[in-house]
């Protein structure tokens, strides 16, 4: 098993590129990391929020 195993989706505002991890369906949880790191940072939390019903959400820069 991979230790990120999370595929990284992308959204493009007025010509700005953001990529994001969306992972889950039910209430959202936005995970915001801060500067130096990304959403590798809450790997576990992708992981449980859903299996426990949530949808999780965590942005990159």
């Amino acid at each position: 098993m991979s230790v990120f195993p999370f595929n990284s989706k992308r959204l493009d505002v007025a010509g700005f590129d953001y990529a994001y991890v969306d992972e889950g369906s039910g209430p959202a949880v936005v995970l915001v990391h801060g500067n130096p790191t990304w959403s590798f940072y809450f790997r576990e939390l992708l992981a449980a929020l859903p299996a426990a019903g949530y949808r999780a959400i965590a942005p990159d820069h």
